[in-house]
């Protein structure tokens, strides 16, 4: 009851027009409105609810329609400065016909376009030339033809996916950028690649990721070019480097190498164009086998090895591998078996060598020839065992010396010395007595015009002084009395040994042995006045010095201050001094790892006082190659905050 209608007798609603319908003024409808015909509005139609139009509408003011609009078409014949449809629902724009298309435009030129199979483009006149889902174009006003931007600072999702057709994702761009390539599938050989086209049709290089990788992992490459012929090479860590490539033109290889060049004499430089296997610089060169040094050339030019298989040729020469003796032979011996070489005769021979020392070891004796005849013998056994015969062949002490026998340095016998004929010496040192051939009874022993030890009185002893013969100045022995007379030596006390010069004591060693040279001794070794070293000299105890040690030779310091420490050798150490001022000697590596960061790390450190930084308000910074790579802020209002490749981080 009361609906309204025009053009139908069954109204279905308030007003029900069958047929056109025209509103020349502004039109609001609180409810829906449906129409079947076209629609032209000159003015503002406003509808509470949805409108459904069935056949065109052309807008010259505003259409709003708060439960939405449904068209088939939909044209504005003026430009208006408000928006052509506002809806606080959902707006549906269809298009009809046999190649139906929706087109949006700014100032009479097209923007976007929509066509009748979905494709979508921008700026684009027309998609004649383009399969693409969506093509942009960039316009005149446009500086990027495409930008993805995140929707906030802290966003963790991508910032662009390509999806295949199967719903997997095969590309993906995260939210710093980073650019994944993602398997196309789940068997082996389906990652994914990155391809490089050729200029010739359908042809391309790439790289594709392994099936599977211990961690993820990152190349970096260098900073510069390398030289010509280098190659890409990794320190393990995934930083890349140019390096010379190992061929047969620039390296040895497994299998050998031919056509190379050899130049330069035994401990000279190599010539130049030479080629070789060693070093460049002061560094020993080692010869590794199952992962074991089995040599090692010096870089002096020593050759050391444990063991020596020769199982033929020659050396300079001379064959390898005789059994018997023949002259000038090189002649190889066998420690399980009796040999005869021209040098040793045994019924066993072993030879062996261990720092730097030569043992020869023999079941029996060992005799040495020389011109066909026995010169020396070590007998292997017996009673007389371990003695050294020279000039005889059944020696009965430890040195028996058939001929005559000279000593040009210091000589001492432990025992007994017993000499049938003159004595020929510098220094004769014995434990025993020394029995003479001949001499004055009662006489003094002394060295003649030949130099020849023999008795006789050029030296008198008168039961007080043993002295040359001469004035009161001359060199005496004084072994009673407290007062040093002329020169030579006396005894100032009870066990105690003196030395004067020119009537005044100079040296002084007590009954404990201590020696004070100019000064009576309270150390081991005391001395008044200058103390000069000028060779080589090893302190094996505490030192105290009362003035400027100067040193010009090799000065080993064994012990300072109390503090042994013997169990260091080599290089391996460094001299320190304590809170009391003395010396001590510390190895290098506890003294690095006592005080540093070692280069191949530190063992029982505390987490709660040893660390890697700064004390003050300084920034931390870490090279790598001598260019910053990594900087911790240390003051200021960003102090803690860290930079990767940033001098001036303003984020953790």
């Amino acid at each position: 009851a009361g609906d309204i209608g025009i053009g139908t007798s069954s109204p279905e609603a308030r007003l029900d027009v069958n047929g056109s319908l025209r509103a020349r003024g502004n039109t609001i409808l609180d409810g829906s409105l449906t129409v079947g015909g076209a629609t032209v509005l000159n003015g503002t139609l406003g509808v509470a609810k949805p409108a459904t139009f069935a056949d065109a509408v052309t807008v010259v003011g505003l259409l709003r329609a708060n439960g939405g609009i449904t068209t088939n078409t939909l044209a504005a014949t003026t430009s208006v400065t408000t928006p052509l449809l506002t809806n606080a629902g959902t707006l549906t724009l269809a298009a009809t016909g046999t190649a139906p298309t929706i087109i949006a435009s700014t100032a009479g030129i097209e923007r976007l376009r929509v066509t009748a199979g979905g494709r979508v483009g921008i700026n684009t006149l027309s998609d004649a030339n383009t399969g693409a889902a969506l093509q942009v174009n960039t316009g005149a006003d446009a500086t990027v033809g495409l930008l993805v931007r995140g929707n906030s600072a802290t966003q963790t999702a991508d910032l662009l996916q390509v999806v295949r057709g199967n719903g997997s994702t095969v590309l993906s761009v995260d939210e710093r950028g980073s650019l994944t390539l993602l398997p196309y599938g789940t068997a082996a050989g389906t990652t994914n690649e990155l391809r490089f086209a050729t200029l010739a049709a359908g042809q391309y290089v790439g790289f594709r990721a392994p099936n599977a990788a211990a961690s993820n992992l990152i190349w970096t490459l260098p900073s510069a070019d390398g030289a010509g012929g280098n190659v890409l090479a990794t320190n393990g860590d995934g930083v890349l480097s140019w390096i010379n490539p190992l061929t047969a033109a620039s390296g040895w290889t497994v299998i050998g190498n031919a056509s190379t060049n050899s130049g330069g004499a035994l401990g000279a430089v190599p010539t130049d164009g030479s080629n070789f296997l060693g070093t460049l610089d002061n560094t020993d060169l080692r010869v590794v086998t199952g992962n074991r040094v089995r040599a090692i050339f010096t870089a002096g030019g020593q050759f050391q090895t444990n063991d020596v298989a020769i199982g033929g040729g020659s050396i300079n020469g001379t064959a390898i591998g005789n059994v018997n003796p023949s002259t000038g032979a090189f002649t190889t011996v066998d420690a399980t078996t009796s040999v005869t070489t021209p040098l040793l005769q045994g019924s066993g021979l072993q030879v062996s060598a261990s720092a730097g020392d030569l043992s020869l070891r023999a079941i029996g004796n060992v005799i040495g020839y020389a011109g066909g005849s026995e010169r020396f013998r070590i007998v292997g056994s017996g009673v007389n065992a371990g003695n050294v015969g020279i000039g005889n062949n059944a020696p009965t002490n430890r040195l028996d010396v058939t001929g005559t026998f000279r000593a040009t340095g210091a000589t001492t016998i432990g025992g007994a010395l017993t000499a049938s004929s003159g004595i020929t010496t510098t220094t004769l040192n014995a434990s025993g007595a020394v029995t003479l051939g001949g001499g004055t009874a009662n006489g003094v022993a002394y060295l003649n015009g030949s130099k020849v030890l023999t008795t006789g009185s050029a030296l008198t002893f008168d039961g007080t002084n043993l002295a040359t013969t001469g004035t009161a100045t001359a060199t005496k022995l004084i072994p009673t009395g407290g007062t040093a007379v002329g020169n030579g030596m006396y005894l100032p006390a009870t066990n105690t040994l003196a030395f004067s010069t020119n009537g005044a004591e100079r040296l002084r060693i007590d009954a404990t042995g201590q020696v004070g040279i100019g000064m009576t001794p309270g150390r081991t070794l005391d001395v008044t006045g200058t103390f000069g070293v000028t060779g080589a000299s090893t302190l094996t105890g505490a030192a105290t010095l009362g003035s400027t040690l100067s040193v010009t030779g090799t000065t080993t310091l064994s012990a300072l201050g109390g503090v042994v420490n013997t169990s260091l050798t080599g290089l391996d150490r460094v001299v320190m001094t304590g809170s009391t001022g003395q010396l001590s000697q510390l190895s290098t590596s506890s003294f690095i790892g006592a005080t540093a960061w070692a280069l191949v790390g530190n063992a029982g450190t505390n987490a709660a006082s040893n660390f890697l930084g700064t004390t003050d308000a300084v920034d931390l910074a870490i090279r790598t190659n001598n260019a910053e790579r990594v900087r911790v802020l240390g003051s200021g209002a960003n102090a803690g905050f860290v930079g990767i490749g940033v001098a001036a981080p303003t984020a953790l």
